[in-house]
């Protein structure tokens, strides 16, 4: 078969293949900018992100659909729709009845996942009780998403579970006077530990031992304020374990030394 039967034969199949295809949905076309609104509790619009969209229609308009559902909400593709609006290009859409905003966190998920701050943001757009009191604590003491959970539901485990949950809107605050509690003691030993009582080892270990009867929060203190210099970085809440308990029966008796590690 020469080179010109060749081609004839795969464009032929190409062909045959295109008449098999089925037509699911039409791609629309609309310069109605006001038709669309964003869909309540989606994530806030991030700026740089938005910045380089228009800069790349600007070089090139390739028009890919946003997606929408049946009350014209933008289901995927906030960013580019504002940005071909900012440039006067026509929006391309596809609409799927039905969508919500569980669709909107799926489709991202396959994609740009969303961030624990994203998934927050969303919830307490929709007045998650949970997620506003977390969203409370994490600006009144500065903790981050891992410790902040740790603090909220007194538990020890880092697991993926808390994650799921979280993203998915069943994250349930246990007790949150207990976490401010805690929280306020962490912040007496960050005294003498400033660059390491809020990291996430650090908030492990203080938890197990809060639990434990044998540890009293002002003898720590107390042996702190004796060597202030004491406590270090460490990889791990085993660690910081040792060094805690090393410090705390400092200048004590060996028969009144109390273990923890």
């Amino acid at each position: 078969m020469n080179t010109l039967s060749q081609a004839f034969t795969a464009n032929s199949s190409r062909l045959f293949k295109r008449d098999k295809l089925e037509e699911i949905v039409k791609v629309l076309k609309t310069y109605d900018y006001d038709m669309f609104v964003f869909i309540e509790g989606n994530r806030d619009i991030n700026k740089e992100n938005l910045t380089r969209i228009k800069q790349s229609m600007n070089e090139k308009y390739i028009p890919v659909p946003i997606i929408i559902n049946d009350k014209y909400e933008i289901i995927d593709g906030q960013h580019r729709f504002l940005a071909a609006k900012s440039l006067n290009l026509p929006i391309y859409f596809i609409l799927i009845p039905n969508l919500k905003l569980e669709d909107v966190q799926r489709l991202n998920t396959n994609s740009a996942n969303w961030t624990h701050k994203q998934y927050l943001q969303s919830y307490c757009k929709r007045g998650f009780r949970d997620y506003l009191i977390f969203k409370e604590f994490q600006e009144q003491t500065g903790h981050s998403y891992n410790t902040s959970i740790a603090l909220l539901t007194n538990s020890l485990s880092r697991s993926g579970q808390h994650k799921r949950e979280f993203d998915k809107g069943l994250f349930k605050v246990l007790d949150v006077d207990g976490a401010y509690f805690k929280a306020k003691k962490l912040e007496e030993i960050g005294k003498y530990f400033k660059e390491g009582y809020k990291t996430t080892s650090f908030v492990y270990c203080m938890l197990k031992l809060f639990r434990d009867k044998k540890y009293n929060h002002k003898v720590f203190l107390r042996k702190l304020e004796l060597q202030p210099n004491s406590l270090k970085r460490e990889g791990t809440m085993k660690q910081y374990l040792k060094d805690v308990e090393e410090i705390y029966n400092y200048r004590t008796a060996e028969v009144n030394k109390v273990r923890f590690y």
